[in-house]
């Protein structure tokens, strides 16, 4: 018996050895593709810290920044821990394979009808619609009878995650503008990491305490503070560009 767990054990440490070398295999490949892309005429730092200086001043992005950060807060420990989750839960290695797999293939429909909710719905409502999936996603986590049930939550992935970035995204560039796009832009990334640092390490400790339903019940409640700051200070906004430029 003792043999035989020497002997997963090493099968088990070979095939996480093989796995980071894909890993690093397919970051090689991304960093290859970027060659010949254009370069940017850049800005120096103080130009952008003059822009960051000046935004941080706006009502509009200070509301799509907290907002962003609160629900990061709350989808990073979705991401994080769904999968000791399962584990716990019974699962296997498989099932949490097969539930990342499906949370990138709920991207796909999103992407293809990304225009058209942008054009009927608009940034706001986009979001609007991307907090209240990830309610639901994380909220769905909490009440999961058994591990099976992470395939058909992972579908809130797209809804959630796919169209809280695209509608970000879209939302940045009306407040923003072409000029100051990109420097909004870095603002909100730094805003929404942040958050997943937060989450990570405070999620940790919930869940050594209280469990994984409340750590997941905790997310659901950050991701619907988002939503309602989001809703409240973006009735304050008196058009879509509201950001006024620096």
């Amino acid at each position: 018996e003792i043999g035989v767990r020497l002997v997963g054990s090493e099968m088990c440490i070979r095939d996480r050895v093989y796995f980071l070398m894909v890993y690093a295999a397919c970051l090689l490949l991304a960093c290859l593709s970027t060659i010949g892309l254009p370069t940017l005429q850049g800005h120096s730092a103080r130009r952008f810290n003059q822009n960051s200086a000046g935004m941080l001043r706006q009502p509009a992005l200070l509301v799509l920044l907290v907002a962003g950060f609160l629900s990061a807060c709350g989808s990073s420990v979705v991401f994080n821990f769904q999968g000791l989750y399962v584990k716990e839960l019974g699962g296997s290695t498989a099932l949490i394979g097969a539930a990342s797999s499906m949370a990138a293939l709920s991207e796909m429909p999103i992407m293809f009808i990304s225009g058209w909710l942008a054009l009927h719905l608009g940034g706001k409502r986009m979001v609007i619609m991307a907090l209240v999936m990830y309610v639901l996603r994380a909220l769905s986590l909490s009440l999961m009878p058994s591990a099976d049930w992470i395939v058909p939550v992972q579908l809130l992935h797209g809804p959630s995650f796919g169209i809280f970035m695209m509608a970000t995204v879209n939302l940045v560039y009306e407040m923003a503008g072409p000029e100051l796009a990109a420097t909004a832009q870095g603002l909100l990334a730094s805003a929404v990491s942040f958050g997943i640092i937060i989450g990570a390490l405070v999620g940790g400790v919930i869940i050594d305490n209280f469990g994984f339903v409340t750590v997941f019940r905790l997310a659901a409640f950050m991701a619907f503070l988002a939503l309602l700051v989001f809703v409240l200070g973006s009735r304050r906004w008196s058009r879509p560009d509201a950001l006024a430029r620096p």
